[in-house]
């Protein structure tokens, strides 16, 4: 049997933050949001930033439908804002 070195994690310029703040709401990944300019509801996954630039985006992504998987995008912070929330139903 040949033994193999394990492969060790690359080093990337790039720190993912699993929250955001926006307002008095804290994003966590997993939570419904809207993107301005997209249609639907999103889902959060997590804040970028780019140690060796300085960019910061929101990465997001759709959950898919039945006609074809979801997909994924990176965003401005600015164009993020929480979903409302859910009425309840009398």
């Amino acid at each position: 049997m040949i033994k193999r070195n394990p492969a060790k994690p690359r080093e990337t310029p790039f720190e993912y933050f699993p929250e955001l703040t926006i307002g008095n709401r804290t994003l966590h990944p997993g939570d419904p949001v809207r993107v301005h300019y997209r249609r639907g509801v999103w889902t959060f996954s997590a804040v970028v930033t780019n140690t060796e630039t300085g960019a910061q985006w929101v990465d997001v992504y759709s959950p898919g439908t039945l006609h074809g998987p979801g997909s994924k995008h990176a965003v401005k912070v600015e164009h993020v804002r929480p979903a409302p929330r859910k009425r309840r139903k009398r």
